[in-house]
């Protein structure tokens, strides 16, 4: 498998970046297909395993390698297609409409919003109040903004954090159907683990209602296509996790200036927020020296200044 693998710049960056505990719904999305899963005979994974950071290249190599038709890629000497291929059979397969140009942001977000939009769909009164209350609090509290995004599966509106509780969700669902127990709220942080858990828990839409959901996915896509959704879906949140992270962390900078360049105006910033800090801070400094001035006259005598003795030596030289 390894010596198969060639670099994916959509797919790897994202693996990389991931923790082992973000890896590991992967692992299992793979490792329980029994379609030519090669994943766990693979040396790196033999001697490493379940330091799954140490063989994500051999990870990326298998969610491509299930992504294309096995006699394709016995053409391809083994190999998968590139991860931006993909995805676009994915949604082709699903048919969701997308751009033959679309990135590969484009494409995964178009593809939450097409799951997204059929499960709210068939959740209840109840369970879409739950989703909305949860969702809009990653939205400034604008729960009208939320639902138009739930009911039309368009989420281009919706901020990263709220992106990213959605396509958490999915990829619970699709792990709650595949019989995967993995704990994709712990990868999320406290704020959003708890949100996903509470919608998880509260939501508790049976597997027969799920597989409904999915059924064109698992029905009409062959053994490959179970492998290859849950695992793209997975993809698509951590990439959104990533960007939600590197936006909190850009947060207090002009979107025009550097980072070192904001960092260079922090001292700036402090003084205007309070202008009166300089003139304050003048007029105790002239109260402080004169203070020490008294001191240093109570201390040496001569120093005082006495004006009627001044005057009698006036009278004197006269």
């Amino acid at each position: 498998m390894s010596a198969n693998y060639t670099f994916d710049a959509d797919l790897d960056t994202v693996l990389q970046a991931a923790s082992n505990e973000e890896l590991a719904p992967l692992v299992q999305f793979i490792k329980a297909s029994s379609f030519s899963e090669r994943l766990t005979s693979d040396d790196s994974f033999v001697r490493y395993y379940p330091n799954h950071a140490r063989y994500c290249h051999v990870i990326s190599a298998e969610i491509r390698a299930f992504g294309g038709h096995t006699i394709v890629n016995l053409l391809r000497g083994g190999k998968g297609p590139d991860y931006h291929t993909v995805v676009a059979d994915v949604l082709k397969h699903m048919k969701i409409d997308y751009q033959e140009d679309d990135n590969i942001f484009e494409l995964e977000r178009k593809l939450i919003a097409y799951v997204m939009k059929d499960m709210y769909g068939k959740m209840d009164n109840e369970q879409r109040e739950l989703i909305v209350s949860e969702v809009k609090q990653y939205q400034s509290n604008d729960g009208a903004l939320v639902v138009k995004a739930l009911e039309k599966g368009d989420l281009a509106q919706l901020s990263p954090k709220a992106l990213l509780l959605l396509s958490s969700v999915i990829s619970s669902s699709i792990a709650k159907i595949m019989g995967v127990s993995v704990s994709i709220s712990n990868a999320l942080g406290s704020a959003l683990g708890q949100s996903a858990n509470k919608i998880q828990t509260l939501l508790n839409m049976s597997v027969d209602v799920l597989y409904s959901i999915f059924n064109s996915i698992y029905e009409f896509g062959g053994p490959a296509y179970k492998v290859t959704v849950p695992c793209v879906i997975h993809v698509a949140m951590l990439r959104v996790k990533q960007s939600s992270c590197l936006l909190e962390y850009q947060k207090p900078c002009d979107p025009n200036l550097t980072l070192a360049h904001a960092t260079s105006d922090e001292p700036s910033q402090a003084q205007d927020e309070a202008p009166g800090n300089d003139q304050d801070h003048a007029q105790a400094q002239d109260q402080t020296q004169g203070q020490e001035q008294g001191q240093n006259q109570e201390q040496d005598p001569n120093l005082q200044t006495n004006p009627a003795k001044g005057s009698d030596a006036g009278s004197n030289k006269s």
